[in-house]
């Protein structure tokens, strides 16, 4: 009988290698690919003048900023949101679930492949700054290696939140569906509503806490108030162990209910 670690492994393998030959995962590639190739191109011919007298981790910082959080929430709504449903929803579970392997070990095989997979699609848009900033200042960012890891640990954080819709809807489409709109448009319409009209800082959303994954590259302030024609805006930026501590909360609060679903939950065909 193999132990639990073969097992997950086994589960991992196999996971890796259809996420590898899915449509899914080549078509996010492309258009990681894509997308990099096209910013760096654009950005390095209008604004290389004003690019040139800044400093690579000003750069990088903007670089970032400008699609990383929704390009992590959009990869980890494709790979989470139907990481436990394709079992619990289809008739695939009648054959899967029925294997000699713990249903958690199963799980976090999968999770792990589908972390890995994301990762790999996002990190073709980060090696484009990073290959974009050596060009322009033939350096790297000394924060650059811990930009990555908080990447990681964001990216972490959102699968486990896209899976949870995974574990609690029948239907791969619709939690993916849901991880979308959730990552994508609610949290995002949150923090303007609550944030920068409301005054109150929007610390509980995972997608602000992601925030600091750009931030680091630079000195901020956490608060900012402005008013115009007695009209008044905040603008809030997530403290750096507060983001890290908010990222870890949802990573294990949402990684254990959907654990716990998927392994009490009846396959119904």
């Amino acid at each position: 009988m193999p132990s639990d670690a073969e097992n997950y492994f086994t589960a991992l393998k196999y996971q890796m290698i259809f996420y590898l030959r899915s449509r899914r995962f080549i078509g996010l590639l492309l258009f990681s690919i894509v997308v990099s190739v096209a910013i760096s191109i654009l950005v390095v011919h209008y604004e290389y003048a004003s690019l040139k007298v800044e400093l690579p981790a000003n750069f990088m910082e903007s670089f970032l900023a400008g699609l990383v959080i929704t390009l992590s929430a959009l990869v980890a709504s494709f790979f989470g949101g139907d990481l436990a449903s394709v079992d619990t929803g289809t008739e695939a579970g009648f054959f899967t679930l029925v294997q000699p392997i713990k249903r958690s070990v199963l799980f976090l095989g999968r999770y792990t492949a589908a972390l890995i997979s994301s990762f790999l699609v996002l990190l073709v848009y980060y090696l484009s700054g990073i290959f974009t900033s050596l060009y322009l200042y033939s350096a790297i960012p000394a924060q650059a290696g811990t930009s990555i890891i908080l990447l990681f640990l964001f990216l972490m954080a959102l699968l486990a939140f896209s899976s949870f819709f995974s574990s609690i809807f029948k239907s791969p489409l619709v939690g993916i569906i849901i991880s979308i709109i959730f990552l994508i448009l609610v949290f995002q319409i949150l923090q303007g509503v609550i944030g920068s009209f409301g005054g109150i800082e929007p610390w509980f959303l995972v997608t602000f806490a992601g925030e600091i994954v750009y931030l680091v590259f630079i000195s901020y302030s956490t608060k900012s108030v402005t008013t115009f024609h007695h009209i008044t805006t905040y603008t809030f930026n997530p403290p750096y162990y507060q983001a890290i501590i908010v990222m870890f909360a949802y990573l294990l609060i949402f990684l254990f209910i959907s654990l716990y679903i998927f392994t009490r939950r009846e396959i119904k065909g």
